[in-house]
């Protein structure tokens, strides 16, 4: 049989928190908490009369923002791509 994905990476959100020391729960409680703060944000900007374009641009430049410091996080905490629990077994 093939298999299409074998390796996950590490280089996401919550394994960045958990290579920090947070616990599952931690986690949960930090990604709610981000995920909270960035739909108010939005809803707040929309009501505010924020052009459409304007989110969608500002929402590219955090997206970048997010990668960049997701790779420079990766590096110092010696995360990387395929060391995930699929290559394991």
């Amino acid at each position: 049989r093939r298999v299409l994905f074998r390796s996950g990476d590490r280089q996401h959100l919550h394994d960045i928190l958990g290579a920090t020391g947070c616990s599952d729960a931690m986690t949960v409680a930090i990604l709610a908490l981000v995920d909270l703060g960035l739909g108010a944000a939005a809803i707040a900007a929309s009501r505010a009369g924020v052009p459409d374009y304007a989110l969608f641009y500002g929402y590219l430049a955090l997206l970048t923002a997010w990668g960049i410091a997701a790779d420079v996080l990766c590096k110092r905490l010696g995360l990387r791509p395929g060391a995930g629990t699929a290559n394991r077994g």
